[in-house]
């Protein structure tokens, strides 16, 4: 159970109906990966961490630029030209020294997603190549592990998740769609993006409340609108069909 000198630490959330110190070892237990430590994976990962989250991964193969910090809250000036990951790094474990944290300065691929993604109990698609992030949808469809992804571009968001089953799955979300290169993004935006996401991934853990499965989450930051659309499998689709 959870330790006594951590539950004022959690206090706030244990006591949330469903939740309890139960869940509170689910998340102590838990490994996940966060793919991408940029607009959407720096709250994912403070939010994660806050929750108590036990042992988290880091992958990214960028270094920290000007450019990010419009949107990038895990970093500062002085991280520039740091790996985010060993950035992101130094703030999670200022943030709580509790949690484990795994750092991985790589191009995820076919060829390294095993070892790195290994004993994972939940992925987080935060990348905002398409590449990599169907690198871990086929991970995550394959050993049925399940998949939390998050997109911003402009001033638009969604957030989804790929059960388990593995159906549908994010290349039937994406299926045509090609990468485009220094998309716009309002930073805030990231970060309301990121925390729906880091909300998936507890609902998940824990087991509480519906998970946005065979649902995508959508956000105008414009309007205010958020639509909540049918997230539909291709049945020949080359991954999940």
């Amino acid at each position: 159970m959870i330790q006594e000198d951590c539950f004022e630490r959690y206090s706030r959330q244990v006591s949330i109906s469903g939740w309890g110190r139960e869940g509170q070892d689910k998340l102590r237990h838990a490994t996940v990966l966060i793919g991408g430590v940029g607009g959407l994976g720096g709250p994912v990962a403070y939010y994660l961490s806050g929750a108590g989250v036990g042992r988290i991964k880091l992958v990214d193969s960028d270094s920290v630029e000007l450019s990010n910090l419009n949107r990038q809250i895990l970093h500062d000036e002085n991280s520039l030209r740091q790996w985010k990951v060993d950035s992101a790094q130094k703030r999670l474990n200022a943030f709580n020294g509790a949690i484990e944290i795994e750092t991985f300065p790589v191009r995820i691929n076919d060829e390294n997603i095993d070892e790195i993604a290994r004993d994972c109990s939940l992925l987080v698609d935060c990348f905002d190549s398409f590449a990599s992030r169907m690198v871990l949808n086929r991970y995550a469809v394959d050993h049925r592990v399940p998949l939390v992804h998050g997109g911003v571009a402009e001033t638009r968001g969604q957030v989804c998740v790929v059960a388990p089953g593995g159906r549908p799955c994010l290349e039937c979300l994406y299926a045509g769609l090609e990468q485009q290169e220094g998309v716009p993004i309002l930073g805030a935006l990231a970060g309301i993006v990121g925390s729906m996401e880091a909300l998936e991934a507890i609902k998940l853990i824990i087991g509480i409340g519906e998970p946005l499965i065979g649902r995508l989450m959508i956000c105008n930051a414009l309007s205010p609108d958020y639509r909540e659309l049918p997230f539909l499998e291709n049945p020949e689709c080359p991954v999940c069909g």
